[in-house]
């Protein structure tokens, strides 16, 4: 499995120096990837960004379980992944790019930037700190992690027995293996991401010759207990941000839902 990752990240690399050093094509449907992520309006540089974010987070589960996998996402496999993505926006001569971008503004589904924290009864000292809105708690444990991932105290909620708290994230995180590190801390009855329920549409990201195979998808039929039917465009974008367009498939693309 690390092999994998070793293999994603070196693609980031490839995907981000290859397109500074080589020489790039200029037409309007392949331009280098500067301009590529120039020309994203700020409404959707965000939304693809967060993209970016949760499909490196899931490279970075192929590691293994959530202990073994890295915490901190590395920078280079979100930017390559956020300029693959920036390329397909881009790509306006194809019309599958209308289908994903446009028509049914596809993103990817159910990754979340933030930690669910649930502490026992009697509340120790550091969950008392927290439930008065002060993240420096006087555990070094808890504030260690604070200070090594840039935590932020974004809610909190007192329960009948303990109290729950959400913790967002300043930069790219894998919750999921951070959640192992607070779990095994004294007084914290469970962690876990804050993750979405149900299904929805969504892309995929696969290593690929050097770049992404990027896969959208657009559910639909009673999503909340998990998408009866799925259909599918999947795009090839390399390391100069040229895109390839390698068809669809899967059940018919949904009508009335734009």
């Amino acid at each position: 499995m690390r092999s994998r990752l070793s293999r994603s990240l070196a693609i980031a690399g490839l995907a981000i120096a290859g397109a500074a050093c080589s020489g790039q094509p200029t037409g309007p449907e392949f331009p280098p990837p500067a301009s590529v992520v120039a020309a994203l309006p700020d409404s959707a540089a965000a939304a693809y960004r967060h993209d970016a974010v949760a499909l490196a987070v899931r490279e970075l589960r192929r590691v293994g379980p959530p202990a073994a996998q890295p915490i901190e996402v590395p920078a280079d496999l979100v930017e390559s992944l956020y300029r693959s993505l920036a390329a397909v926006y881009a790509a306006t001569s194809l019309p599958a790019r209308d289908s994903v971008v446009t028509l049914y503004r596809i993103h990817a589904f159910g990754e979340s930037q933030q930690l669910i924290v649930i502490a026992d009864d009697p509340l120790p000292r550091w969950a008392d700190a927290l439930a008065h809105g002060v993240l420096h708690t006087g555990d070094a444990s808890i504030d260690a992690l604070v200070a090594r991932y840039g935590l932020t105290l974004d809610q909190r909620y007192a329960l009948t027995t303990g109290l729950m708290v959400t913790l967002g994230a300043t930069r790219p995180t894998n919750m999921a293996a951070l959640a192992t590190r607070f779990a095994s801390i004294a007084g914290v009855r469970a962690a876990e991401p804050n993750g979405s329920g149900g299904d929805g549409d969504d892309i995929r990201a696969e290593p690929s010759s050097g770049g992404w195979r990027l896969e959208y998808s657009v559910g639909y039929g009673d999503c909340p207990a998990g998408c009866i039917s799925r259909h599918y465009w999947t795009f090839d974008v390399d390391g100069a941000a040229r895109v390839t367009y390698r068809g669809s498939r899967g059940d018919p693309a949904p009508v009335g839902r734009f």
